[in-house]
């Protein structure tokens, strides 16, 4: 059976929790319409941030992956934060 793109772009965010992923990586995958892809995923229930650098006046798109269970983690709450 062939992979579906959104599967694969699951298991390469999965691969990568916690990691800034630049587009050029996404799109290295050779997959049409990631946006779409991303939308799917997020919507299925992964929580996937997305930021754009300004590096010598171009902008550059990178997505991070940050699983449910370690977001409070990466946003700076933890248990030890708790009043």
């Amino acid at each position: 059976m062939k992979t579906t793109q959104k599967a694969r772009l699951k298991a390469f965010f999965e691969s990568r929790p916690g990691q800034w992923i630049s587009l050029r990586d996404i799109l290295d995958l050779r997959m049409s319409q990631f946006g779409a892809r991303i939308l799917e995923l997020r919507r299925s229930g992964m929580n996937i941030s997305n930021r754009i650098k300004i590096v010598d006046g171009q902008h550059h798109s990178c997505y991070m992956y940050v699983p449910r269970e370690d977001q409070k983690t990466f946003l700076g709450f933890d248990n030890a934060n708790k009043v």
